[in-house]
């Protein structure tokens, strides 16, 4: 705070939401209007903060509310001024917490509208009652729109509050042609024959793109943009208000049927695609603790002389039953795993094995097939008109079960061969070696889980020493991904591999009996 006799130095806050119909009050008349009252009252206005575009809600980010705040909590403010106490925030709270703010570090509010000084008793009170009935004057005028928009959803208007919806007129300053409108209209239908018929939307972006047909902005379509356009309830003829679509009063560009189906067809691309996050360590989510049986995850650990260095450590977590009492060497417990997986796939001489009734070639031959079919009577109803909705709708749900149905098998068939087939065979230790050091951590990761179901490690038999104890970590295999070849493999084998066959198969029956009385 300045002495008594000192000026006061006033800063100057402005802010302006909207001003649809040019009745707000400028943030220069703002500014204008504060700077004659600190003139008469001789404060000297050292700053001026001013946020444009910006609601004057809770949550709302205002760079330059942020700044006055910390200039005030800086000490470099003696009065803080505005046009009116509705430039400060919209919430009674928060209007309080600003004059307890401002208080504890001794600056006075002051308004130009109002009136208003918290500097003394009555200014606080009037600053009390004034800032109850801002927040019930914007939250009556809440309350307007909310039911303007009801009633409007009731009625089925079209929604006008964002921009143009795609293939249809709008109004006002965003209004089109009758041309452009029937081209955006025919695109929409176009590209949703398309979609349903198996086309990706990447095709349809380059098609729209080509075609010079852009967004209502006048930009080009990015994938993004053209699945947001087409989710869109107005494309049927439907409105959404909060949680409910309802009907609309204007002819929609495609059915609500095939809408429906286009927005699940959308999703169900989306979900497949989702990606996943590699880890990036090698044993992470192989490797458990031996007391309690939870996944140990890497972390660094400081030595007393300062010298970091990795491990597997049991982490306590909330909500989970981590012992919190584990730890182990990364280095050594990565080096022990990597040198008994070579070992294992150096002695053996076993091959993976694809065995399945039905062939993976036939099923994707079934897929292509059923996806033409799809874009046939797609075609014969949205572009020929051959087949009725009727009819389009029975066919459509047929093929598409089915062919959902053959894409599950294909999948779960090519799982199976990439469990199988990509397992990393058997072979010389030189060549795995060459293999594992040319590896990525995730193809490294990869040979290594289907080979592995789980490695745990064991606490240590003593504290202290320089050799890691290697009894401590244990390794179960999954040797059913090296059981011998498949049938189909046998009749090409000469007399001397099956014998050799079967001596391996036997070798591998005596392991896995060793290795089920163990865990017994």
């Amino acid at each position: 705070m300045t002495s008594q006799n000192a000026t006061k130095r006033a800063v100057i806050y402005t802010r302006i939401s909207v001003d649809r119909d040019g009745t707000s009050v400028s943030p220069d008349r703002q500014e204008t209007l504060c700077r004659h009252l600190a003139q008469a009252r001789e404060w000297e206005v050292v700053r001026v903060f001013e946020d444009r575009a910006k609601s004057g809600w809770t949550g709302v980010k205002r760079p330059d509310w942020d700044h006055l705040l910390a200039a005030v909590k800086r000490h470099e403010v003696d009065v803080v001024m505005a046009y009116s106490l509705s430039r400060f925030g919209r919430r009674t709270r928060d209007l309080l917490d600003l004059a307890a703010l401002l208080k504890t570090h001794g600056v006075a509010l002051v308004t130009y509208d109002q009136n208003i000084d918290t500097g003394s008793a009555a200014g606080r009170m009037f600053f009390t009652i004034l800032a109850a009935l801002a927040e019930m004057e914007a939250e009556q005028t809440s309350e307007r729109v909310a039911s303007a928009h009801k009633i409007a959803a009731d009625r089925g208007d079209m929604p006008y509050s964002g921009s143009r919806c795609f293939g249809y007129q709008g109004r006002g300053k965003s209004k089109v042609d009758d041309d452009r409108v029937a081209r955006e209209a025919g695109a929409i239908r176009s590209v949703t024959g398309r979609i349903l018929a198996g086309e990706t939307l990447a095709s349809q972006v380059r098609w729209l793109n080509d075609s010079v047909i852009t967004t209502t902005a006048g930009n080009l379509f990015t994938s993004s943009q053209l699945s947001q356009t087409l989710r869109s309830p107005r494309l049927a003829g439907l409105r959404k208000h909060r949680d409910q679509t309802l009907p609309g009063n204007w002819e929609g560009l495609i059915t609500e049927a095939d809408w429906l189906r286009l927005v699940a067809e959308l999703d169900s691309r989306r979900n497949k695609g989702a990606g996943r996050n590699v880890p990036a360590h090698l044993l992470t989510g192989l490797v458990v603790c031996g007391r309690c049986e939870q996944k140990l995850r890497a972390a660094h650990f400081k030595q007393k002389s300062g010298i970091l260095f990795d491990r597997y450590q049991c982490l306590p977590r909330e909500g989970l039953p981590n012992c919190g009492r584990m730890a182990a060497s990364k280095t050594a417990v990565d080096r022990i795993v990597t040198d008994r997986f070579f070992r294992m796939l150096s002695t053996a001489k076993l091959r993976p094995v694809e065995g399945t009734e039905r062939s993976l070639a036939e099923v994707k031959a079934e897929i292509i097939e059923t996806e033409a079919r799809l874009k046939k009577i797609a075609h014969d109803h949205y572009v020929s008109g051959k087949l009725s909705e009727d009819v389009f709708v029975s066919l459509y749900d047929e093929m598409t079960s089915s062919l959902k149905a053959l894409r599950a098998f294909e999948s779960a068939l090519e799982s199976e061969r990439h469990e199988l087939s990509d397992a990393l065979p058997p072979g010389d230790p030189v060549a795995l070696s060459s293999w594992w050091e040319a590896a990525s951590l995730e193809d490294r990761r990869e040979a290594l889980s289907k080979a592995i179901s789980k490695i745990t490690v064991h606490p240590a038999k003593r504290r202290g020493g320089n050799q890691f104890d290697t009894s401590r970590v244990e390794i179960e295999w999954r040797w059913s991904l090296y059981i011998r070849a498949a049938d189909a493999e046998w009749e090409l084998m000469s007399d001397a591999e099956r014998a050799e066959s079967i001596r391996e198969q036997a070798s591998l029956n005596a392991e896995l009996d060793r290795y089920e009385a163990s865990r017994a």
